[in-house]
Parts: structure tokens; sequence; C-alpha cells
């Protein structure tokens, strides 16, 4: 084979297959997006505990260290587990925590002081948080059997509405859930869950912050083998149609052979004279 027609093969070859991975590529989105960019089922809280589907259980706060912080400027973080940006300013009253997988959010200092303690189990005060710009540890209050959790699957997107008129939503896209995220609220003084107020924790820290010991075990059941042959694994719906000149057809199959292709080609350049 001449030089010149060799380098011609180059230079239209890898144009055809880039056409017909393109085609491939097209096709198969075209598919995934007929059947949806996500699974997901939204409900309201009413509906999933009306589904009935998942169960309360009984749990309690852990005894957790965090982070936490006063600014001196304006200090813009986002938090990826709730998908969320904030922006906190040198108010006096704001406090920047930083959770067990480095998660960020704010809080009050009232309701921190209320709700943390030292790393020695005494009392926090304003006093603690006078350096601004640097976190110091402080350790979660335990409370034992004074909440009930229930869990939500990743297929679902149960949205609640907490007690301060927030609304928030289960397994956000966009986010890591593990295998999913948990309803969380106080337990009433009768021992049943409070529905006035709750709120949704992702499931990433769920059992970093909240005991999970009864919790329902998941329930193993047998399942059938699946249909591992090549028609359901390689259904064959998607059909590619490469059109050639007639000339290029023909010279392709007589000159180069009929084992011919790009990868071919290029693996066996010496053999191309």
């Amino acid at each position: 084979m001449s030089v010149k027609r060799r380098d011609n093969l180059k230079k239209w070859l890898p144009a055809l297959f880039g056409l017909l991975t393109l085609t491939l590529s097209s096709s198969c989105a075209v598919t995934s997006k007929d059947k949806g960019s996500s699974d997901q089922n939204d409900m309201s809280l009413e509906e999933y505990l009306e589904k009935g589907a998942e169960k309360w259980f009984l749990t309690g706060k852990r005894a957790y260290t965090v982070q936490a912080m006063m600014v001196s400027k304006e200090t813009s973080f986002h938090n990826e587990l709730e998908v969320t940006d904030y922006t906190v300013n040198d108010d006096g009253v704001t406090v920047i925590l930083k959770g067990a997988v480095g998660e960020m959010w704010a809080s009050k200092l009232p309701n921190v002081i209320s709700t943390y303690t030292r790393p020695d189990g005494s009392a926090l005060s304003e006093k603690d948080f006078a350096v601004k710009d640097e976190y110091i540890n402080i350790l979660a209050r335990p409370e034992p059997d004074a909440y009930y959790a229930m869990y939500v699957p990743f297929s679902i997107s149960v949205s609640v509405e907490t007690a301060r008129g927030d609304i928030l939503h289960s397994n956000l896209p966009n986010a890591p859930h593990g295998y999913g995220d948990y309803i969380v609220c106080r337990a009433s003084e009768n021992g049943e869950p409070d529905l006035s107020d709750i709120w949704i924790l992702n499931g990433v820290v769920f059992s970093k912050y909240y005991e999970t010991e009864k919790e329902e075990a998941f329930e193993h059941k047998d399942a059938a083998m699946p249909d591992l042959s090549n028609e359901k694994i390689f259904p064959g719906k998607i059909r590619v149609k490469a059109i050639f000149e007639p000339d290029q057809k023909w010279r392709l199959v007589e000159e180069f052979g009929p084992k011919c292709d790009y990868a071919y080609c290029a693996n066996n350049d010496d053999k191309i004279q």
C-alpha cells in the first residue's frame, strides 16, 4: 500500500469510529432519559406513615464530640449532607459547628450551651467562645431513650415540616446517604413519637449521633437467581447504520481485508505499507 493511502486511512477511520461511538452514546442517553434520571418516590410524611413499610424505634442521643467556633468576619460554607449553603456573620450569637464527618452547620449560642458541654462534662458558657475563628471541642449531652426514629430507604423522598416551619426532604439528590436517611422526633411524655417536633437526619451520620441498638434488624429473604443470559444482559435493541461512499466501502474490504478496523490498523501499522 502506498504511504499516501495509508495516511488517508488514518485520517478518516478515526472520524468514522468516532461517529459510531457518538451514535451509540446518544442512543443510550435517550434510553436512560426515557426512564427518568431518578427512581425516587416523593411522599409526604402522612403518606409514608400510612404506607407502614417501616416502624418507629426508640433511640437516644449519644455522647459525641463536635467542634464549634464563632467568627470575626463573614464566613460562608456548604453542607454537602444537607445540600445547603450557610453564611455566618459576627453577630455575637451564631456558632459554626463541625460534625463527625466534617459536615458544617450553624446554631445559636444559647442552644449550643444547653445541648453541649465541655469535653470534661462541665457546663459551657459564653466565655468558652471568646476567642473567635478557632474551633473548640465540645461534647453532646447524651439523652438515652429520648427520641424516636424511622428509616427511609434511599429510593423514597419524604418531606417533613419542622417545629420552626422549615421543610426538610429525605434522601436529597447530589448528596451521600448511605442506605437512606432517618426521620427523627422527640418522645412525648406518654412515650409516643411527638410529631410536632420532627426533622430529617442524613443516614451517613445517624449511627454516629443516635443509638441504633433498638432498630429492627434487616430481614433477609431468599432471592431467585437472576436471568444472566446474553439476551437479558445485552438486549441488542440499539441499531446503528453506518453509511459509506461506495468507493470507500469496497476499498476498505478489498485493500485492507475483512478484519481491518481502526484498532486493528493502529496496532498493525507496520503491516500497512
